[in-house]
């Protein structure tokens, strides 16, 4: 198996997905952001990654799961339902999720062009407060 880099970008980032890709928005007009979604397997072991240069957000659009993720050697788990958001961090990552629920298991996936997060912090004058910066590092979910 080839090694995984430490980064990709959010174009590239299709190759590393475990599920079938219902929808994309990769070829249109739109500036600064791309919107994905997957069927994903109700089941799955291992499946690593690498960080994402974009901001990326994920959801579910159906059904729900137990999801476990290693970041830096650590393991974190939540079950998750629709509605429930979490953060991709720009660092390799491992992930490992069973469904819990008898619908199928679909995500969906928000990036965000790190650009444009901070040509809109810098117009509300937050450049000079480096703490309003996006943080790399987020809660599992925020609900």
């Amino acid at each position: 198996m080839a090694k995984i880099p430490k980064l990709t970008t959010t174009l590239a980032y299709d190759r590393y997905m475990a599920g079938q890709k219902l929808v994309s928005s990769v070829d249109r007009p739109w500036r600064h952001l791309v919107l994905r979604s997957y069927l994903e397997p109700a089941e799955q072991e291992l499946l690593e990654a690498p960080g994402l240069q974009d901001v990326t957000l994920m959801t579910l659009g159906s059904g729900a799961e137990h999801l476990e993720r290693n970041l830096n050697g650590r393991w974190e788990s939540a079950d998750l339902r629709v509605g429930d958001v979490w953060f991709v961090p720009p660092a390799p990552i491992s992930w490992r999720w069973r469904s819990i629920s008898d619908e199928p298991l679909s995500t969906v996936h928000l990036h965000l062009e790190r650009s444009l997060i901070d040509s809109v912090a810098d117009q509300m004058s937050w450049a000079a407060h480096a703490s309003c910066r996006l943080a790399t590092r987020c809660s599992f979910t925020i609900h």
